[in-house]
């Protein structure tokens, strides 16, 4: 029997896990910007991407959640997806994707948290857990990253999830598969599970632990979040990145950043490019991803592409 069910923990409650997930937004450690930096496509959800000779395509700005007024499509939104002639996310997701997420989850060497962290850290894992509906048993047996991404969703957005509530990165998905236009994942399964479980576990621990102090907040950031993406306002997301890493410290958030941010930018604009060379593509990414000077809508700029907001 394989250790998720004997935790009790099917691949299925992780349904809402994926490293292009909610979790980030809130965790994204990067380098503060100063006031007078500028910070580049700050404002908008929707971006026509053109280059002489080749129809245009669209990136959109995506919040990997459930809730009601995020997967509610706007207006312009709607008409770029139907005539898109393909659609590209951070990863389409399947079964199979799902499973290897899991499974990538838990602790398989013998050791449980308890064996990882000290005895103090564990207890607040097991009172933070049961806001999720978890057994001290099961948190046990899940890595630090892993904890780490559950407890910078909000309960309330874990339970939609649950439930059985589509994402908007899923439900374009779905909308895809529904017109039968091609589908690209633009990272492998594998890389987006390195992307934090390649940091050092001293480091996990560490953003465990902050988490963790952040979570009973988490409802309410949620909102401020919220209502920032629904407003186009990626700089203010940005902002409000940085006032809730700031006391992270300065070499873990620059390892995270590079990791989870700015390495995972380069590929997704590099795995782009042939699908916005083909024309009338449509791409969808977690919003954090698109602005600022290291963003994929200033590499595409600085790669000659047109980049104008439509919404």
């Amino acid at each position: 029997m394989r250790r998720q069910f004997q935790t009790g923990c099917s691949v299925q409650t992780w349904r809402w896990f994926a490293l292009p997930g909610l979790a980030l937004l809130f965790l994204v450690a990067s380098w503060p910007a100063s006031a007078a930096e500028p910070h580049p496509f700050g404002q908008g959800r929707l971006w026509r991407i053109e280059k002489p000779g080749v129809r245009p395509s669209h990136v959109f700005g995506t919040m990997h959640s459930a809730e009601r007024e995020v997967v509610a499509l706007p207006t312009p939104v709607e008409q770029a997806l139907a005539k898109a002639n393909s659609l590209a996310l951070e990863i389409v997701m399947t079964g199979e994707v799902r499973s290897a997420l899991g499974q990538a989850m838990l602790l398989f060497d013998g050791r449980t948290l308890r064996d990882i962290a000290g005895p103090g850290l564990v207890q607040r894992v097991a009172a933070t857990g049961a806001r999720y509906g978890m057994a001290p048993e099961q948190v046990q047996l899940l890595k630090p990253w892993a904890l780490m991404l559950l407890f910078s969703i909000p309960p309330s957005e874990f339970m939609r999830q649950s439930a059985g509530r589509v994402p908007l990165d899923q439900l374009l998905q779905q909308e895809a598969q529904s017109r039968q236009i091609p589908l690209y994942s633009l990272e492998s399964v594998d890389e987006q599970i390195a992307a934090l479980a390649a940091l050092p576990e001293a480091d996990q621990l560490a953003l465990l632990d902050d988490t963790i102090a952040l979570n009973p907040e988490i409802e309410a950031l949620f909102d401020t979040m919220r209502e920032s993406y629904l407003s186009g306002d990626l700089a203010g997301l940005h902002r409000l990145k940085d006032q809730l890493t700031q006391d992270i410290e300065p070499r873990v958030r620059q390892s995270y950043d590079e990791r989870v941010i700015h390495t995972r930018n380069r590929r997704m604009v590099e795995r782009m490019e042939p699908r916005l060379a083909e024309g009338r593509a449509f791409v969808a990414v977690g919003a954090l991803h698109l602005s600022g000077r290291r963003g994929i809508l200033n590499l595409l700029s600085d790669q000659g592409y047109q980049v104008t907001r439509v919404h």
